[in-house]
């Protein structure tokens, strides 16, 4: 089996924005340059470890994702520990891209309702 080196990873921002990166393997330690959240991110025999600072309720939490089960699986989600709501999708760019889309289009919805002046 021929193993694509190549990863997608979208972390939760502290504005609650979804920021996705694209990346390889062999520099998925750079994600903790690009997200203000991230704490640790290393590979250690094919387990990818992230530890962040949870944008939700400010506890350190820590996933660990095997890289074979992510090819197999498609996208893998780590959540907030006490809230569980999705901080981080890692995976297939494309799965990813339609989460954060949905998740974008349900919060516009419920915004747009609340503003409204009806």
């Amino acid at each position: 089996m021929i193993l694509k080196p190549n990863v997608s990873i979208a972390f939760k921002g502290n504005n609650g924005k979804y920021v996705m990166l694209n990346t390889s393997l062999f520099q998925f330690s750079q994600c903790v340059y690009v997200f203000d959240v991230v704490k640790k991110a290393e590979i250690d025999g094919g387990v990818l470890d992230i530890s962040i600072i949870c944008p939700i309720c400010g506890d350190n939490h820590k996933y660990n994702f095997s890289y074979r089960k992510l090819i197999n699986k498609g996208v893998s989600i780590g959540g907030c520990e006490k809230f569980g709501t999705p901080v981080l999708y890692i995976g297939n760019e494309n799965k990813i891209q339609d989460k954060i889309s949905k998740y974008n289009n349900f919060h516009r919805d419920i915004y747009g309702f609340l503003s409204s002046d009806s």
